[in-house]
């Protein structure tokens, strides 16, 4: 569906509804309603999509390319090979996802109950074979695992396999995510707390979160395009930079021994709902648009 082609073609482009919406010059709602089926772009529209993701119209509308031109037009997306797992949600979870060793992992949100792990990569042909998605449930808690059963090497995976995992939307829920991976996107959900925790180097934050916790000791690059109401970060011995919006208001906080926070051409507010705080030891966190 048109639909569905739209927010996933948004989300592997690491944008934000407004930014899309900028693109085009139009509104952010029509982008939604784009992206939940409530409404379908004009064939204007269509065509302006279709080159803002460098993409065909007939792949936008979902019309399968001749066989001969599969393979290049995969190629063109960044994409070769994929396996999806996906299984239904019932009622709200919280959320305890493993999701290993990846490049990139993102977490988006999905219109229906259901919970959607996709493993992509450019050069890893089997990717069934390489990699297995463990799920159990039992009441509110909800595991996920992602677990390496083939040949792949972890640095293997950690330079060539990408990780999208999406999650109801509806639902106010405690979501972590533990595992390394190059690079963390975080789009659309609005959990009560967002934790992640292991080795990771790039944190985007495009959401509206209440709290989010990073633990890591990793010297980390955070970008917030939309401040959640409580930024914990975690660290030992690590030199780490937030930034955000310009003209946010927010206030910090250091906890631990040895921790400082630097504010690069910004200022606190004091009385901001918006809570940076780092905790730890012998870390520096600088704070900047």
């Amino acid at each position: 569906m048109i639909s569905d082609n739209i927010r996933s073609l948004r989300k592997k482009a690491g944008m934000s509804q407004e930014q899309m919406a900028e693109a085009l010059n139009v509104s952010r709602q029509a982008v939604t309603k784009w992206e939940t089926d409530g409404g379908t772009p004009d064939l204007g529209n269509v065509v302006a999509i279709a080159q803002l993701f460098r993409v065909s119209v007939d792949e936008l509308l979902g019309v399968a390319p001749a066989a001969e031109d599969a393979l290049a037009d995969a190629g063109a997306t960044g994409t070769l090979y994929e396996t999806v797992t996906q299984c239904d949600v019932v009622g709200p979870c919280d959320f305890d996802i493993d999701y290993g060793t990846v490049r990139k992992l993102t977490i988006a949100a999905s219109q229906s109950e259901k919970l959607r792990v996709q493993l992509t990569s450019e050069t890893v042909e089997d990717l069934a074979s390489q990699f297995k998605v463990r799920l159990d449930t039992e009441g509110r808690s909800f595991d996920v695992e992602v677990v390496k059963t083939g040949e792949i090497t972890a640095a293997a995976a950690h330079a060539s396999v990408d990780c999208l995992i999406e999650l109801p939307a509806e639902w106010k829920t405690h979501v972590e995510l533990t595992g390394t991976a190059q690079e963390i996107q975080v789009f659309d959900i609005a959990p009560e707390r967002l934790e992640l925790v292991g080795k990771f180097e790039k944190v985007l934050l495009d959401a509206l979160l209440e709290h989010v916790e990073l633990d890591c000791n990793e010297n980390l690059a955070v970008e917030c395009r939309q401040l959640p109401q409580r930024l914990d970060i975690n660290q030992v011995r690590a030199i780490s930079r937030v930034a955000v919006p310009q003209d946010a208001a927010f206030r910090v906080r250091s906890r631990g021994i040895g921790n400082s926070i630097v504010l690069d051409s910004v200022s606190e507010t004091p009385d901001a709902a918006c809570l940076i705080e780092l905790a730890g030891f012998k870390s520096e966190l600088t704070v900047g648009c």
